[in-house]
């Protein structure tokens, strides 16, 4: 589909403030994965700008390799970094 937006929430949070965000977005669909497994919530307000596309947050830095943990696969991703 042109111009879909996806988005994978990590976080209870990312997901209703990605709900949130999707809901105004009239120029191109959203579609959210929905996590399959345990939701982890941080219990803190996410202020992600979800309009600036294409971005990743970095959760820790390194020198040797590169980890992308999107969406459920986020708990993996630190197993794997430790």
């Amino acid at each position: 589909i042109p111009n879909m937006v996806y988005l994978a929430p990590v976080t209870k949070e990312e997901y209703l403030a990605m709900v949130e965000w999707s809901i105004t977005k009239s120029d191109s669909p959203v579609a959210i994965r929905v996590p399959g497994g345990d939701v982890i919530s941080t219990g803190k307000a996410d202020e992600t700008d979800y309009s600036k596309l294409n971005q990743y947050k970095v959760m820790q830095s390194g020198s040797d390799i590169a980890i992308l943990a999107l969406g459920s696969f986020y708990e993996l991703g630190e197993k794997a970094a430790k």
